[in-house]
């Protein structure tokens, strides 16, 4: 979807580079993952995220057991999920390697998720993890609003 919809015209040349690499289930492809992230220059230019109405972002979920982990300083840039609420396991990356970016950007849309976002300043990540993302002063966040949705 991203090479058919994104690297088009002048982006056609670009390297994309997925966090799925094919294999069996995430936790099959964490390492892997892991190889093809350290290929990436860093900091990233930018990190662009939406959010759930949950609070969740970038497959950070409340509730999975993978959560505390990925919000620690000392995570892996990445490991597989299994979101409580979700019908598949995926990848995500961590805190750490989000917010290895000159700027990270969020994205949402419609009254109920700025209500979120705007609690989510002072929630728990482990609650809300948009919060992680919000609370920390590593890094500057831009969020955008779209209040036509």
């Amino acid at each position: 979807m991203v090479r058919a919809a994104l690297l088009r015209e002048a982006a056609a040349g670009a390297d994309f580079v997925p966090l799925y690499g094919g294999e069996a289930t995430p936790e099959a492809g964490a390492a892997a993952c892991i190889a093809r992230l350290a290929r990436l220059p860093r900091p990233f230019d930018a990190v662009v995220l939406g959010m759930g109405e949950d609070g969740h972002t970038a497959s950070l979920f409340a509730g999975s057991a993978a959560l505390p982990g990925l919000l620690a300083d000392t995570a892996p840039p990445a490991a597989a999920v299994q979101p409580p609420n979700a019908p598949h396991a995926r990848m995500s990356l961590s805190l750490p390697a989000l917010l290895d970016a000159r700027t990270v950007f969020i994205q949402i849309g419609g009254a109920g998720k700025r209500a979120v976002i705007e609690a989510d300043a002072q929630a728990d990540p482990l609650q809300m993890p948009v919060a992680a993302v919000l609370r920390q002063r590593r890094t500057p966040v831009e969020v955008f609003y779209d209040g036509s949705r």
